[in-house]
């Protein structure tokens, strides 16, 4: 008779069990979710930023040639512009990684060589409108920029493969933290079968 009575006690006791492991583990899902969200995002928001600083400096890179080759010069009104557009753009990048030291460094390096760029495309322009200049007389400086350009295509391939490797990382906690919440609630539902029968 003692039995009988607590049979149902028990049995609202492991239902209640469930419940309550059925929520963490939901809460625990939808909360990893949200946040693997919000980190790729971040991620891909700092890959765009990447972009547009390669893009603002192709855009000036483009100007000046254009101005150089064709002496267009309407055109030179777009470098400005391009230099701003780079500077917002890393920027940007640094609002983005303000909590990572490690990327703040790496920024400052992109942050120079992209300034360092950006002067002697401006030395580039005003050689040519200053003193005459042709692209042959700036070949010391083609070479000059084009070591510049590459030192800041590798800078931000780092930059841009350091966000991939975060990326993963994250992906991978979520993944585990979600296998684990499954653990839990399988866990929870075999103990309550065993408990019932």
């Amino acid at each position: 008779r003692d039995l009988s009575l607590k049979r149902p006690f028990l049995v609202f006791a492991i239902i209640l069990m469930l419940v309550v492991a059925i929520g963490v583990a939901g809460y625990r899902v939808a909360t990893e979710g949200i946040i693997s969200r919000d980190w790729r995002i971040h991620t891909f928001t700092v890959q765009s930023a990447i972009q547009d600083v390669r893009l603002a400096i192709s855009n000036a890179a483009a100007v000046r040639r254009e101005y150089l080759q064709l002496g267009d010069i309407p055109s030179l009104k777009d470098f400005p512009k391009s230099r701003d557009q780079a500077m917002e753009a890393i920027q940007r990048l640094r609002s983005l990684t303000v909590d990572d030291a490690q990327e703040q460094e790496m920024l400052s390096h992109v942050e120079a060589l992209a300034i360092e760029r950006m002067d002697l495309l401006q030395d580039s322009i005003d050689g040519s409108q200053l003193r005459h200049e042709t692209l042959a007389d700036q070949s010391g400086m083609e070479v000059k920029g084009l070591q510049l350009s590459q030192n800041c295509s590798q800078a931000r391939h780092t930059r841009e493969d350091n966000e991939q490797v975060l990326l993963q990382s994250r992906q991978q906690m979520s993944k585990q933290m979600y296998e684990g919440t499954l653990i839990v609630l399988i866990s929870s539902f075999l103990l309550a079968f065993a408990l019932l029968a």
